[in-house]
C-alpha cells in the first residue's frame, strides 16, 4: 500500500542517490580529466559545458516530462547518464581530444536535466494519491533548504498543498 511515509522515503532515497553519485564525480572529475590528457584549462572548460548543457537543456527535458511523462523522463535520464558515462571512460582510455569531452559533458548535462523537475513532480503526485495534506514544499530540496531535512507540516499559512 502506498504511504506518505514511503512516498517520502522512496523521495529521500533517490535525492540522496543522485547527489552522492554527483559528489563523488565532481569530485574527482578534475582529476579524471587531467589523467585523460587535457590541461588545466581544457579540463575546466570540460565542467564549464557541463554546466551549459545543464542550462540549454533544463527547459526542453522539462517539455520532455510533461508531454510524455515522469517516467519517461526519468529512463532517458538514466539511459543518457549510462551511455555518456561510457563515453567517458572510452575517451580517457583514447586520451581524446577536447572537443570530444566538451560534446560528452553537454550531454552529461542533459542527463542530469532529465532528472531535475521528474522526480519533484512525482513526489507532488505520489502525496496526493496517499491522500496526505501535508505541504509538499517542505519535501522538496527548495523546501529543505529553509526548512530542516524532514517532510514536515509547515504551521505557516503560506504552506499550503498546491491545487
Amino acid at each position: 500500500m502506498l504511504t506518505a511515509s514511503l512516498v517520502r522515503r522512496t523521495y529521500y532515497l533517490l535525492t540522496a542517490g543522485n547527489t552522492l553519485a554527483g559528489s563523488l564525480i565532481w569530485g574527482i572529475n578534475t582529476i579524471f580529466l587531467l589523467d585523460a590528457g587535457l590541461s588545466n584549462l581544457a579540463a575546466f572548460a570540460a565542467n564549464a559545458c557541463f554546466t551549459a548543457g545543464m542550462v540549454l537543456f533544463e527547459v526542453p527535458t522539462g517539455v520532455v516530462a510533461d508531454l510524455w511523462g515522469r517516467r519517461v523522463s526519468f529512463l532517458l535520464g538514466t539511459v543518457t547518464l549510462a551511455g555518456t558515462t561510457g563515453l567517458y571512460v572510452w575517451l580517457w582510455r583514447l586520451h581524446a581530444p577536447f572537443w570530444s569531452w566538451a560534446v560528452v559533458s553537454l550531454l552529461l548535462g542533459l542527463g542530469f536535466t532529465f532528472f531535475s523537475g521528474a522526480v519533484e513532480a512525482w513526489l507532488v503526485d505520489a502525496l496526493a494519491a496517499t491522500g496526505s495534506t501535508e505541504p509538499w514544499r517542505r519535501c522538496s530540496p527548495a523546501g529543505r533548504s529553509s526548512a530542516g531535512s524532514r517532510c514536515s507540516p509547515d504551521p505557516s499559512p503560506a504552506a499550503t498543498w498546491p491545487n
